[in-house]
């Protein structure tokens, strides 16, 4: 067996946890074992942005009802809390064979593992636009724990020739080379002290619109941005590399972005406000979102916030190779 890496070894820690009596080698045998299941699903490649962890499983909980083990999507405790978690563990667990796979149309019931994820959908409510949710429930040979847009799922159950509206199809956009994904980095205040924002631009729009964006950031686990919430968010962190930002990461998940090259944000001002708070907050949003013309920023900013696809969290700022 090789040798583990950081993400590894406390994936299968918390197996361990959530399984007592489990030999951590056990433990990071399964871990591996279902890293390589997720990672050969078949995945048209295209209904998803550049930015993101490679396995969404990895940073699913896991929940346990019965005999069944259900790893539960990052989105359903973000927008519904443990307890919608648990709620829909248990559900799982005494659901009859009416309870199917969203992928395949075939019963979840009687498998050991049941994967719990999201399915995000524009609803009417009167004369407003609204974002309704419905769980997804999907065997592990089919699809991780994740959180679609309604086009994402169906577009995949198309590619597996499941029935499908062609209403809820997209077109496919023309192919082409896609544009690298930018950075800004400035200083900005709040409670009167000066702060680091980094924001990370998508290089093209989402293939499935903003609830695709949304639904993807919710897969990685990345909370709406709260400009509120001065507090670290914990397991999320920037790493630099000499000064320089290289890769945005999740201490048990992985890394969420790698820069292609290292980013300098050069004014003292970020520098300043980075090394004294040693956070940086920060943000991304679809491309296009974000007019950085001197006076539109704040609106554009204040518009994606009301659209709730403005995504982000203040990070903790450490030195690469720092534990």
């Amino acid at each position: 067996m090789s040798q583990p890496n950081q993400a590894e070894r406390d994936a299968a820690r918390r197996w361990q946890q959530q399984h007592p009596g489990t030999s951590y080698q056990d433990a990071l045998k399964k871990v591996r074992a279902r890293h390589r299941a997720q990672a050969s699903t078949p995945d048209s490649g295209e209904d998803h942005d550049h930015i993101g962890f490679t396995v969404a499983a990895a940073m699913a909980d896991e929940q346990s009802s019965g005999r069944v083990r259900t790893p539960v999507a990052a989105a359903v405790t973000i927008l519904h809390g443990i307890e919608g978690a648990r709620m829909l563990s248990q559900m799982v667990a005494t659901s009859g064979p009416e309870v199917t796979c969203m992928l395949c149309d075939k019963t979840v019931h009687g498998s050991p593992v049941v994967n719990i994820g999201l399915v995000l959908r524009a609803v009417t409510q009167g004369s407003e636009e609204a974002e309704a949710s419905m769980p997804v429930f999907t065997h592990p040979a089919c699809a991780p724990a994740r959180c679609w847009s309604w086009s994402q799922l169906t577009a995949e159950r198309h590619r597996r020739r499941m029935p499908v509206d062609p209403a809820d199809l997209l077109p496919r956009p023309a192919r082409r080379k896609p544009r690298q994904e930018d950075w800004y980095a400035w200083p900005i205040t709040r409670s009167d002290q000066p702060q680091a924002l980094f924001y990370l631009q998508p290089g093209d729009p989402h293939p499935h619109g903003d609830l695709g964006f949304r639904a993807d950031r919710l897969t990685d686990g990345l909370p709406t941005y709260n400009p509120r919430d001065p507090q670290p968010t914990p397991g999320w962190r920037i790493v630099t590399r000499g000064g320089r930002i290289v890769r945005i990461q999740h201490q048990l998940w992985g890394d969420l972005y790698t820069l292609p090259e290292p980013a300098d944000p050069g004014t003292p001002g970020w520098i300043a406000a980075a090394r004294t708070t040693g956070t940086v907050h920060f943000i991304t949003a679809p491309a296009y979102t974000i007019n950085l013309t001197p006076g539109q920023t704040v609106f554009d900013f204040n518009n994606a916030l009301r659209r709730d696809v403005l995504f982000g969290a203040v990070m903790e700022l450490v030195e690469e190779g720092a534990r």
